[in-house]
C-alpha cells in the first residue's frame, strides 16, 4: 500500500466519532457466559446420570446371563480340580490353564465388565459435574 493511501485511511479513521460501549455490557456478557456454562454443566450432569442408570439397568441382566453361562459351562468343574487334585495341576498345569481359559464364558464376562466400567465412568462424571455446579466453577 502506498504512503498516500495510508494517510487517506488514517484521515478517514480519525474523522470517525469514537463509539463507547454501554457501561454494563461487560458485566452482562460475563453473566450470560456463566449462565450458559452452568446450563451446560447441568445438561452434562443429566446425561451422565442417565448413562449411569442405563448401565445399572444393563448390569442386572448381564450378571444373570454370566451366572447362567457359568452354571452351564464346565468352568466350575475345572475350578474344583484346583482344590481336590493338586498333583494333577503340578503335572499338567499348562493344559489345566488352557482348559480353564477355554471354558470361561468370555462373552457374558465382557458384558458384565462393560456395564461395570460404564457405570463407574458415569458416576465419576456425575460427581465432577455436580461438584462444579455446587462450587460455581462451571466447565469452560
Amino acid at each position: 500500500m502506498s504512503p498516500d493511501a495510508e494517510k487517506y485511511i488514517d484521515s478517514l479513521i480519525s474523522g470517525l466519532d469514537q463509539v463507547e460501549p454501554p457501561a454494563r455490557l461487560l458485566d452482562t456478557v460475563l453473566v450470560r457466559i456463566e449462565g450458559e456454562r452452568r446450563r451446560s454443566a447441568r445438561r452434562r450432569l443429566v446425561l451422565s446420570a442417565c448413562l449411569g442408570l442405563a448401565s445399572l439397568s444393563a448390569l442386572f441382566p448381564a450378571v444373570s446371563y454370566l451366572v447362567r453361562d457359568l452354571a452351564g459351562s464346565v468352568f466350575g468343574r475345572y475350578l474344583a480340580l484346583l482344590v481336590s487334585d493338586g498333583s494333577y495341576l503340578v503335572s499338567f498345569w499348562s493344559e489345566y490353564l488352557m482348559s480353564l481359559a477355554e471354558s470361561l464364558p468370555l462373552t457374558s464376562l465382557a458384558g458384565v465388565l462393560a456395564a461395570v466400567l460404564t457405570l463407574l465412568a458415569s458416576l465419576k462424571l456425575s460427581a465432577k459435574y455436580l461438584s462444579q455446579l455446587q462450587t460455581g466453577i462451571a466447565p469452560a
